[in-house]
């Protein structure tokens, strides 16, 4: 039975980086001159953008990562269908000492030069795209591309959540998307593979209600691995936290999920299988890299990944935890109220006091009570993320606080389930 299982698994990993691989290779054998048109007009609009630029002045919330984009397609354009596995692998980009990553790009563009600079750690398999639509729009276009693809998702999630009348997930995953800007999302192209690879996972599940969460166990694996293939290390546990949570909550709705220790446990399987599919895909990176590439990339992975995780930002310690877990839950109140440790101190206070003002009250004419626990539970997970991964959530804590997406549809969907069960909503009633 557990080698079958095993097995099982072992096929769908090998599927995934056989797929994934063979996908990398045929973008690279797309000749460069089919994007030259595309890269050019991407290149000058870069050019002329700072790398990193707020929406609406003064607001971190909106940022927009030309830096990060300006990579991407810096790779997209090395790629060289010449070397095509090995330029898949290495990833390189064009980087100059004394000028932005975006006049580098400008001018590897306008003078067709190949990258300089490796980023082997990760695998960009968000460049198989990438260099396909850069054969027939800029970078903005691309943007806008991905705008309408997650509007699609949500609008289609939305509609398959009101339709089977699960009304009080619909308004807190609602709620949840406000709160996260995701209306930003698009705007920078590396930020949209792990909300669109969320979305589809949630469609999925809304389109076989009918299978339990064991049954899906597989689904959490496949994700993890997906996300690590096309994330840039960006908001990667929203794939297992929000569809974790949307299992939960669909299974106590119909019965299925009758007590707290139950839920933990496939939250924790669930979890497990999520990090293996993440964690072989990244090793399998370094590991296939070294191969073909002739060097130890295992050596530059870890220095990064140690950097990530206790780099000194602000001079490492108790100060730079704090610090992250600050900057990202500041950002999810608009107008940038919680700008002090005093203020953000605040807003949980209030917030706690809501929640326990609604327990105190009518949490005695609720049944199951420790539903409402286990959500909350798995909404501390980004908070986690956040202090394991301290320097990386504190200088990128612009775009690593909508991690808090979870966080966000736990609370709500306590508050909402709260005054459902006591003061019956009539729009929240099935």
């Amino acid at each position: 039975m557990y080698i079958k299982k095993l097995f099982k698994y072992v096929l769908l990993y090998g599927l995934v980086l056989g797929i994934g691989l063979l996908l990398l290779v045929l973008s690279a054998l797309i000749p460069r001159l089919s994007i030259q048109k595309k890269s050019e007009a991407s290149a000058v609009y870069l050019n002329e953008q700072p790398l990193f630029t707020s929406i609406i002045k003064g607001q971190k919330s909106t940022m927009v990562d030309n830096y990060a984009d300006t990579i991407s397609l810096s790779i997209a354009y090395s790629l060289d269908e010449k070397q095509p596995l090995k330029s898949a692998l290495e990833t390189n980009y064009c980087n100059e000492p004394t000028i932005n990553v975006n006049e580098a790009y400008n001018l590897s563009v306008m003078e067709q030069k190949k990258g300089n600079t490796p980023y082997t750690r990760y695998w960009h398999g968000s460049i198989i795209f990438i260099k396909i639509l850069l054969m027939f729009l800029d970078i903005r276009g691309i943007r806008l591309l991905g705008a309408i693809v997650i509007t699609g998702l949500i609008v289609g999630l939305s509609w398959l959540l009101y339709k089977n009348h699960h009304k009080i997930l619909l308004l807190s995953f609602v709620i949840g998307m406000v709160f996260v800007g995701v209306w930003v999302v698009p705007f920078s192209i590396e930020y949209t593979s792990t909300f669109i690879i969320m979305m589809i996972f949630l469609i999925a599940i809304m389109l076989s209600e009918e299978k339990t969460i064991e049954q899906l166990f597989p689904a959490f694996f496949l994700t993890g691995s997906i996300t690590c293939f096309f994330d840039f290390l960006t908001t990667e546990t929203l794939t297992f936290t929000v569809p974790i949570l949307f299992l939960l909550c669909l299974s106590f709705e119909k019965g299925e999920l009758t007590d707290f220790k139950k839920g933990c446990i496939l939250t924790l399987k669930s979890g497990v299988l999520w990090v293996l599919g993440y964690g072989i895909m990244w090793l399998s990176k370094w590991g296939i890299s070294s191969l073909v590439l002739g060097r130890n990339t295992f050596i530059e992975a870890f220095e990064q990944a140690e950097l990530r995780m206790i780099g000194e930002a602000t001079g490492g310690g108790v100060q730079q935890l704090l610090g992250a877990l600050f900057r990202n839950i500041a950002l999810l109140f608009p107008m940038q109220f919680g700008k002090t440790y005093g203020q953000v101190f605040l807003l949980f206070i209030g917030i706690w006091f809501v929640l326990s003002c609604l327990w105190i009250f009518y949490g005695g004419k609720i049944k199951k009570q420790w539903f409402l626990k286990l959500l909350l539970l798995i909404g501390l997970i980004p908070y986690v993320r956040y202090v394991v991964l301290s320097n990386h959530s504190y200088l990128h804590y612009f775009f690593t606080y909508r991690a808090q997406l979870v966080s966000v549809i736990a609370v709500s969907y306590y508050f909402l389930f709260c005054l459902d069960k006591t003061l019956t909503f009539k729009f929240l009633k099935h």
